[in-house]
């Protein structure tokens, strides 16, 4: 082939073609052959087949009389056959009972034989007596054979070598101006704008060609202005891409630093308000004191859901927000939230209310947690903008594979040329909502972005003075089989193994206390460590059960104490659970791939901590 490419255009294409003929004439000539002389041993055959047919009968006849004579007879006879050979009687016993062979010698190689049963009618049934066999020649066939052989290849030859002069005159009246072309268009590529261009008087692709190099050189110079220009546009997008990188990556640290900053000292806050809430029925406090702790929790959990909220737009924005979907209780999802926020309407004074279809499936599978901050979004909303004495109607159904649900509110409603807008980011019907009613404006666009997850829609219909109802239609996936432990399930109060002991790392003192106050009622034995390079230390002394790891601390971080856990022998496998107030997904990656067996995002509660010392503490 290197010898070939150092040859003209023109020699190549008729090195190739000729190749090409050649072998496509070769290749039809054996496929010719081969058919014909397919077809003249298949006739020789069936001649053969034709004539043990005919013979049987009278064969038949005369094994099943013993007469030898007649049978010889029948197939001495068969020598008037054109390129017969021999045949061959034998009775039922394998005995010969008559043969013949011509005199001439034919080779076995040259031989073709087939053979057929005799068989004859025995109390309506046919018995075999015997069998014929005869044998041709293959001589007459090969002989056929050359011969086509030789006409095959001779034509084949002249018609070879008619096309290849067909070929060469064409090839030539179309190398000789591409060559003309060729030339012109080197010249344009060495930035020779000025040379001489071929002027063919052609309608074909040749004249195209033609006429497209003399546009080419007319824009040369055009292009070569814009080429300049596409790089500095270039230089000024990549300006611009590094700066939206930078303020990327200075939002996603701000957030992560504002979301552990504030999850900090919110954990102590839901937690111990939590744990003070579940010491009421054992010390009552004045029925004041209750609701205000009441207004504690379920504001600091407000303020909790707020923050994700935060955190969850920038996922989404990011591309890095995915449902995890699980087998849920789906009326317990329901329930939980109505219970909710059906005390925070009751303290408004509105009536809300909720009717499920009794065909709404118990278990499906779907990321509880995005359904559920779907169902507060659009439920405190409605709370928010319904005045005192009116009321707020919830309903679930289904409809084919979709989970339906409506919430519909006799609240302020929506002007119709604010209702496009309603899904945006930070967005309110108009200023004096925020003033009068607060938030701010992202529940509704997440709300949105979450059913994009879900491959879900929300539709909103709403009359001013009258209210706006909100449809949300979910596909889901329904189970049979019972779930897992729901997350919204109640905590209850299980006993583990004596001598079972937690060693709690954490630096910050009240997220100690507060810990300690969450395992109270666990029975479990409490060990703590203030920073990562004393809780490497006590871990190895102790041994314990299990680990809860904060991962933000002095003097050593509590990636690097789990690192160093891992590496000796006996606590490849010990439960090691991050507790953090970072949120973000690639910080909970990080914490996995330094060897933590679970994350837990601040702030914390009894129902998470309890599904945690369920799955790795054994119960007693």
């Amino acid at each position: 082939m290197r010898v070939l490419k150092k040859h003209s255009f023109y020699s190549q294409a008729m090195f190739l073609i000729g190749a090409a003929l050649t072998l496509v004439t070769l290749a039809v000539s054996l496929l010719s052959l081969s058919y014909q002389y397919r077809g003249v041993e298949w006739e020789l055959r069936q001649r053969l087949d034709n004539l043990i047919q005919i013979q049987a009968g009278p064969i038949a006849g005369a094994l099943w009389t013993l007469n030898r004579d007649k049978a010889q007879e029948i197939i001495e006879s068969l020598q008037a056959e054109a390129d017969f050979v021999s045949a061959v009687v034998v009775d039922e016993q394998g005995r010969t009972f008559a043969t013949f062979t011509v005199a001439q010698k034919v080779p076995e190689e040259m031989l073709i034989r087939s053979g057929a049963d005799i068989v004859v009618a025995v109390d309506d049934a046919l018995k075999q007596i015997g069998k014929l066999t005869v044998a041709f020649s293959r001589v007459r066939l090969i002989e056929k054979r050359d011969k086509l052989i030789l006409f095959t290849l001779v034509f084949g030859l002249i018609q070879l070598l008619a096309v290849l002069a067909a070929t060469a005159l064409a090839l030539r009246s179309i190398t000789r101006p591409l060559t003309r072309i060729t030339q012109a268009m080197l010249r344009l590529a060495k930035d020779d704008l000025q040379g001489p261009l071929p002027k063919l008087d052609r309608n074909d692709q040749l004249g195209e060609m033609a006429r497209a190099v003399e546009i080419f050189q007319a824009n040369a110079l055009e292009k070569l202005r814009l080429q300049e220009e596409e790089a500095k546009r270039i230089d000024e997008l990549l300006q611009a891409r590094q700066a939206a990188e930078a303020a990327s990556r200075a939002k996603s640290t701000f957030l992560a630093n504002v979301s552990h900053e504030m999850r900090t000292p919110l954990n102590a806050i839901v937690g111990l308000s939590e744990v003070m809430m579940n010491r009421l029925s054992e010390q009552p406090l004045p029925h004041a004191f209750d609701d205000n702790l009441h207004y504690i929790h379920l504001s600091a959990q407000h303020l909790a859901e707020l923050i994700n909220n935060i955190l969850d737009l920038s996922r989404i924005e990011a591309g890095k927000m995915e449902l995890a979907s699980t087998r849920t209780k789906l009326k317990e999802v329901i329930d939980h939230v109505f219970v909710i926020y059906k005390t925070q309407a009751d303290q408004k004074g509105v009536l809300l209310t909720c009717e499920c279809d009794p065909c709404l499936p118990r278990n499906i599978f779907i990321d509880a947690g995005k359904l559920k901050q779907v169902l507060i979004n659009l439920i405190s909303n409605a709370i928010k903008f319904t005045p005192s004495g009116k009321r707020i109607d919830l309903s679930f159904g289904v409809d084919g594979e979709q989970l339906v649900f409506r919430v519909a509110d006799q609240g302020i409603g929506i002007p119709e040329d604010r209702l496009p807008l309603i899904f945006e980011d930070f967005e309110q019907v108009d200023s004096t909502i925020t003033r009068d009613y607060g938030g701010s404006g992202l529940g509704l666009a997440i709300t949105q972005k979450i059913l994009t997850l879900f491959d879900g829609t929300i539709a909103v219909e709403s009359i001013i003075g009258e209210g706006t109802t909100f449809t949300v239609r979910i596909p889901f996936k329904q189970h049979t089989a019972p779930p897992s432990i729901p997350m919204f399930a109640k905590p209850t109060k299980p006993t583990f193994a004596e001598n079972s002991l937690i060693l709690i790392v954490e630096d910050n003192p009240v997220n100690q206390i507060t810990m300690e106050a969450l395992l109270e009622d666990s029975g479990l034995a409490i060990q703590f460590a203030e920073n990562g390079e004393i809780g490497v230390r006590k871990a190895l002394e102790l041994k314990p059960d299990l680990i809860f790891m904060d991962l933000h601390m002095p003097i050593m971080s509590g990636l690097e104490a789990t690192r160093l856990i891992r590496q000796h022998p006996g606590f490849e496998t010990i439960p090691i659970i991050a507790l953090s107030a970072d949120a973000l997904t690639e910080q909970q990656a990080e914490a996995f791939a330094s060897g933590v067996s679970g994350y837990l995002t601040k702030p914390i509660n009894s129902v998470q901590l309890l599904a945690v010392l369920q799955e790795h503490l054994q119960p007693v």
